[in-house]
């Protein structure tokens, strides 16, 4: 369907949110996302007032072409003074040609609705800025969709060999991940929690078993570290840029997504374990263990014993160097493509579809360059 200009439909959930606070609603682009199409958003009375317990609002919401999700905020400026919720209505018509709306699993309605309520204080809307309340059918229908192909009945009716291929391969991962709770839940700090715990878990198996392979064909730890493991933990990132610069009018969250992902590997993956380690060592001292421990096939006795002769934390390094400096050299030239870009095509991302496919080729080649370079000198330095 990735040729269709799609269904509108909001976040499902039920919304509830305390007066004083402004409550984000989410608006998904789904069953196609071809081409910039619009879609008018409103406010309707219910129970609540507009102008008094809450700031009516109209807007136009515009979709890019490959843009899948928008937000909306609506101020709640009073709740209610009988302690009774009080509701609104929010309200999406009057779309491009084509595009329909879905409501309740339902597309053969005019319009999309998702009701919002207005309590006080004292019933616990201050705890957070809008918290959906989560229905079982939320849960159960992540899970249900996690055996679908492609996440549906219908989807699946359609669904070709390739995408059964992939269904079959990610069957056991999409079942498991389907266990973490929806956002939807409790502001989504659960499924936060619990999503990073479950990154941890697979980047420990990827470690492991890239290990392992290494070992069963002769790869060196350094050669596997650069091409299995950062291949492997890398993935998620690279996919979560890939939607970051579909869905944002800019590439700030893109590439902002790949520099913070290397600041977190290189100041807290690094630096926490590396401390724990020095402090471990200081309070331990010189240790048999710490004696005859082998780097290179030399034990720390014969390589740093004259040198440290109270022990501690030490990580030889062999081609880091090398692998460091040639990676410096890959990435200014990196940034120097982006200002390029900017100059050239106004943006970071996008262009002229040449311009795109030659600059992609570009950066492959870097990262091809990267890789062969460490190799090549690791190998020779054995």
């Amino acid at each position: 369907n990735d040729d269709l200009p799609g269904t509108l439909a909001f976040e499902p959930g039920e919304v509830v949110v305390a007066a004083g606070r402004t409550v984000t609603i989410g608006v998904n682009r789904i069953r196609g996302s071809t081409g910039t199409i619009m879609c008018r958003c409103f406010t309707e009375d219910g129970s609540a007032v507009g102008g008094f317990n809450f700031e009516p609002i109209e807007v136009f919401l515009t979709f890019e072409d490959g843009v899948v999700h928008k937000s909306v905020d609506v101020r709640i400026t009073k709740g209610p003074e009988n302690g009774e919720e009080l509701t609104l209505t929010l309200v999406l018509d009057s779309a491009t040609d084509g595009v329909k709306f879905m409501q309740d699993d339902n597309e053969e309605v005019l319009r999309a609705e998702v009701q919002v309520g207005i309590c006080s204080q004292s019933n616990g809307g201050a705890s957070f800025r809008c918290r959906r309340v989560l229905d079982c059918g939320d849960y159960l229908q992540q899970i249900t969709s996690a055996f679908y192909c492609n996440g549906s009945a219908e989807e699946q009716a359609v669904a070709g060999f390739v995408d059964w291929i992939f269904h079959a391969q990610s069957l056991v991962w999409k079942v498991l991940f389907s266990l973490v709770p929806p956002p939807s839940l409790l502001g989504g700090w659960p499924c936060f929690i619990l999503a990073l715990g479950a990154i941890g878990c697979v980047t420990a198996v990827i470690k492991e078993l890239a290990g392992l392979f290494g070992c069963v064909v002769g790869l060196p730890d350094d050669i596997t570290a650069i091409t299995l493991v950062a291949l492997g933990t890398s993935l998620p990132d690279t996919l979560a840029s890939k939607i970051a610069a579909e869905q944002n009018p800019t590439a700030d969250d893109s590439i902002g997504n790949v520099t913070g992902s290397n600041c977190v590997n290189v100041f807290l993956g690094l630096g926490l374990p590396w401390t724990i380690g020095s402090v471990y060592w200081m309070m331990n001292g010189r240790t048999d263990e710490w004696n005859n421990h082998l780097s290179n096939g030399i034990s720390f006795r014969e390589q740093y014993g004259e040198m440290y002769p109270d022990g501690g934390f030490i990580v030889p390094s062999l081609s880091l160097s090398f692998s460091v400096s040639i990676f410096i050299i890959c990435a200014v030239l990196c940034i120097l493509l982006l200002v390029l870009r900017r100059n050239a095509y106004g943006g970071e991302l996008g262009g002229p579809q040449f311009a795109t496919r030659r600059d992609s080729a570009v950066l492959m080649m870097l990262w091809l360059c990267y890789i062969g370079a460490s190799i090549a000198y690791s190998l020779s330095s054995k």
